[in-house]
């Protein structure tokens, strides 16, 4: 007999399995907070303290107190099953039965549903009992807006305007809104982090995920069969005499918990254990600064990184702080370029030859008339009105704020906007974030966008549906400068103050800028373009590399022109969040759901609620 140890065989990867598979997975990014003791307690961590007071010119301030403590609370569930069979069932199967394939099957009909039911029959039992549940209402298309409006705002009365937002939601209700011609107009498409997995899903004014659900899920209280008693012997769960069907259960989010938990960390590392101290981290171009200028990080010269004589000297800028003290370095650097299909490109402009394809595209008067004619040939092109954002934002003559902390609105992006508007009541675009299914979807082999913009990076990490071997149209695409110079993104490691590993650190960081072979195969393997000057001008001047996605066409060529002439000048600490949030609302306004006014009002309110203290009109 062969016993199935899940434990010691495979139980690593059903974990995982169940994070990503269980509607409810996104709830297990807070589990590294709670304290397993042993046994059957488990303990939460909860921080409370005093509210404002008057302050006394005599006196001063008023002390106050802070509460930390963790709350103990009993596990409830103790549920495991274990199968056999003979290993001539693995052979007269023809090895279908495996103890791999049984345990996978096993994790996804019978345990992800149960996690699901059991955590949303938990959550809703918490809030009937704390009275913070609503009941009596049955979904229609006529109310069901201004009921789930209502309770997202009794939520964040409790959690706070500025705590994200998850909307699990039954899947007959989420129907409602999806089928519905008005309604619908109300969803966007957001990415939506579950495990190492990223999802594409719907989600309320492009800010509230909607994670639909099955309904047999979705119910106030079940019976989970304990395999012993009479008639449950099979085991599963079913819905009690007295259950209730829940809607939707809305719940605070970890939206920006890479972030959050890394803060977490920082701030408790010089009390951290040896194995729990963070010895390197990554930051993106977006928020860089929020690391680098701050004494979280230190100064990587003095662990021995000292060779920047072959970096792109915008990576070494946007890893210093105001003094100049280098506080990472980036693995790649990322001058983008206007990528585009060649096929189309042949149709409308004539030609799909890089140089002759430029000619027709350098300048923005040119691309918008491109556009115009493209559209006349039953083409779009671009795949979203933000498709031309970053090369914009990356252009901006001064930055977001002030030095007196005024609102900014560059030219550069005022001519997006623009531009966004008219692409999207002339057809020449889709209103629809660039992270989204209808955006992506163009890059298909039956897809009608002609133009994405993009770095490196963005071929194998956005561009998977045009490579897809059955659907995709690999080696149909180019690349070239386009209307305007610019880059997108990057990634900085960075060293954090009170790390223990100071030598692997900085082997770590001069290997990614200075190790040519490591580079190379960053370049010619991992479709990026180095942070080595050296070996992208070498990869750039070999005449047997170029790229089989781009037609065989050298993209190192032109990226290391673009390269040249990066800057991150006008880069401040708000960039990520103002970014995405003028795009959303904007949006809202090509669409046609929103006026002008009310966008900009929603945006100015959206910068007021993230940064109280940047003056907005």
């Amino acid at each position: 007999m062969n016993t199935i140890e899940t434990a010691t065989i495979i139980q690593s990867e059903l974990d995982k399995a169940a994070v990503e598979q269980a509607t409810s997975g996104w709830m297990e990014v807070n589990e590294k907070l709670v304290k397993y003791t042993g046994g059957a307690e488990v303990k939460i961590p909860s921080l409370d303290m005093d509210g404002m007071a008057d302050y006394d010119r005599t006196n001063g301030f008023v002390q106050g107190s802070v509460n930390f403590q963790y709350e103990t609370k009993k596990k409830c569930q103790t549920i495991i099953r274990s199968f056999s069979f003979d290993e001539n069932d693995v052979d007269e199967t023809n090895f279908v039965l495996t103890a791999s394939t049984v345990m996978g099957e096993f994790q996804r009909t019978k345990v992800v549903p149960e996690i699901d039911a059991y955590r949303y029959s938990t959550i809703a039992a918490a809030c009937i009992k704390k009275g913070k549940a609503s009941g009596g209402y049955t979904a229609d298309e006529a109310t069901i807006l201004q009921k789930l409006y209502y309770d997202i705002a009794a939520v964040q009365a409790i959690v706070g305007q500025n705590t994200p937002l998850v909307i699990t939601i039954d899947s007959m209700v989420a129907a409602i809104l999806s089928m519905s011609e008005k309604l619908s107009k109300k969803l966007d498409i957001t990415d939506f982090k579950q495990g190492d997995v990223t999802l594409k899903v719907r989600s309320l004014d492009g800010i509230h995920p909607l994670i639909p659900v099955s309904s047999d899920r979705m119910k106030t209280e079940y019976l989970f069969k304990d395999g012993v008693t009479s008639g449950q012997e099979a085991g599963g769960f079913a819905p009690t005499e007295n259950s209730k069907s829940i809607n939707w259960i809305i719940t605070p989010s970890a939206d920006g918990a890479y972030q959050d938990k890394l803060d977490e960390a920082l701030l408790n590392q010089e009390n951290a254990s040896a194995d729990d101290k963070v010895d390197l981290f990554l930051a993106e171009a977006d928020y860089i600064q929020k690391y680098t200028e701050s004494p979280v990080t230190q100064d990587i010269t003095a662990l021995g990184v000292t060779d920047f004589s072959n970096t792109y000297a915008y990576t070494v800028q946007a890893a210093s702080d105001a003094s100049g003290v280098v506080k990472g370095v980036s693995f790649q650097c990322c001058p983008a370029a206007l990528i585009y299909r060649r096929s189309i490109a042949k149709d409308v402009l004539g030609t799909d030859d890089p140089a002759e394809v430029q000619e027709l595209l350098n300048s923005w008067d040119k691309f918008n008339a491109v556009a115009a004619d493209a559209k006349a040939k039953g083409y779009l092109m671009t795949a979203s009105e933000a498709a031309t954002y970053r090369v914009f934002s990356n252009n901006v003559s001064e930055p977001w704020v002030d030095a007196n902390n005024n609102l900014q609105i560059d030219p550069a992006i005022q001519t997006w906007m623009q531009q966004a508007k008219d692409f999207s009541d002339n057809g020449y675009t889709q209103d629809c974030d660039i992270w989204s299914d209808e955006c992506t979807a163009q890059m298909f082999g039956e897809g009608k966008a002609m133009c994405y913009f993009g770095p490196a990076w963005y071929f194998n990490f956005s561009m998977g549906n045009a490579q897809d071997a059955d659907k995709g149209c690999f080696g149909d695409w180019a690349i070239c400068e386009g209307p305007q110079a610019h880059f997108w993104g990057g990634t900085w490691l960075l060293a954090p103050a009170g790390t223990d590993n100071p030598t692997m650190v900085a082997d770590i960081m001069n290997t990614f800028i200075n190790d040519e072979e490591v580079c190379t195969n960053l370049v010619k393997n991992e479709a990026q373009f180095s942070n080595n000057q050296k070996v992208n001008e070498t990869v750039a001047q070999d005449p047997a590399y170029g790229s089989d996605f781009l037609g065989g066409q050298n993209d190192i060529a032109l990226f290391c022109d673009l390269a040249k002439n990066i800057k991150f000048e006008n880069h401040t600490i708000y960039d990520q969040l103002l970014n995405e949030g003028l795009q959303a609302n904007w949006r809202e306004y090509c669409k046609g759901t929103v006026t002008e006014d009310e966008a900009m009002s929603n945006f100015y309110k959206y910068i007021n609620e993230k940064y109280p203290t940047i003056v907005t009109p």
